[in-house]
């Protein structure tokens, strides 16, 4: 995606309204909530796009931020958004960067499918050695193979994650983790993402001429609105969500 600026215009206009986009930030400063009890607390945003994660964390109390990013673009737009010291920086040089434990918790979010086997447990240790003790890194990663769609193919999306890949990254990197709380999401909105999905792979088989896009894009607001309040309720089900085309996970150190 870094050599397709329109998606990260699409994406700095969508983060703040866009549903899903609401609930990833409003998952992330959740669980930074129930195990940090102030706000002085170090973060830095790994991979940090156009600033929204930052953006919404500042504007819940949150000041003591850092982040960086591969693309010039987005770092330039998450300079502008957020007046914070975002860094022009490779996912594997964060070690020539930051000082080793500097940071209370470490976001990555929907970036290290961009690494590839054989450097992510690399990149898996370099983001932890940057954690202080009792620390956490929380990553979002796009899950099953099922939801493959043009998304994936405009902003760079080899192969879908589940739980099992991850644990097999952990086990081959030197994360040495005290417990991880992971879940699927959305939810409720999988059969409709599915059929979507579905559609676009049938679409590109059939039509080679298909102009290939992101999901980045505001829909209507009356359905933007349902969707946020779907998914946002899931939150409160009962059970441990196994299925959904995104993978939350926070590893505790």
């Amino acid at each position: 995606m870094i050599d397709r600026p329109e998606e990260y215009e699409k994406m700095d206009l969508a983060e703040k309204e866009l549903w899903w986009y609401k609930i990833l930030h409003e998952q992330t400063l959740c669980v930074i909530r129930e195990k940090h009890k102030t706000k002085a607390i170090t973060i830095l945003d790994a991979a940090c796009g156009t600033g929204g994660l930052i953006h919404y964390l500042q504007r819940n109390g949150f000041q003591n931020i850092k982040g960086f990013d591969l693309s010039p673009e987005a770092v330039q737009r998450s300079r502008q958004k957020t007046k914070a010291d975002i860094a022009l920086l490779d996912l594997k040089e964060v070690l020539l960067h930051y000082p080793l434990q500097s940071f209370d918790v470490v976001v990555c979010h929907d970036a290290l499918y961009f690494v590839g086997d054989n450097d992510f447990p690399g990149v898996l240790n370099s983001l932890w050695s940057l954690l202080k003790p009792n620390g956490q890194l929380i990553l979002n990663l796009p899950a099953g193979n099922l939801f493959k769609g043009m998304h994936d193919r405009t902003v760079g999306i080899q192969e879908r994650w589940s739980y099992k890949r991850v644990e097999k990254m952990l086990r081959l990197s030197e994360v040495s983790y005290k417990s991880i709380d992971h879940w699927n999401w959305p939810f409720l909105l999988s059969p409709l993402i599915l059929m979507i999905r579905l559609l676009q792979r049938l679409k590109l088989m059939i039509f080679s001429n298909t102009v290939v896009t992101s999901d980045v894009e505001l829909p209507p607001l009356v359905l933007n609105y349902i969707f946020y309040k779907l998914t946002k309720w899931e939150g409160y089900l009962p059970f441990k969500r196994k299925f959904g085309s995104s993978l939350f996970i926070v590893i505790h150190r």
